[in-house]
């Protein structure tokens, strides 16, 4: 099981650092990169609100 949680961190990383750098943003900011980053590149695609919301609503523990 920490082999699939080592897997997806490395494959999140390389999703997050390329639109880092893409969108202009500076990597200094460590853990909250991933909240500043992500909105704004649901923002650039189109209908990306809806899709934002959706990954949002599978955050909330029920």
């Amino acid at each position: 099981m920490a082999w699939l949680n080592i897997g997806i961190s490395l494959l999140a990383g390389l999703v997050i650092f390329p639109a880092v750098f893409a969108l202009g943003f500076t990597s200094d900011q460590d853990p909250e990169l991933v909240f500043i980053v992500l909105p704004a590149v649901f923002h650039q695609i189109p209908f990306g609100c809806i899709f934002y919301c959706i990954l949002g609503s599978f955050a909330i523990p029920y």
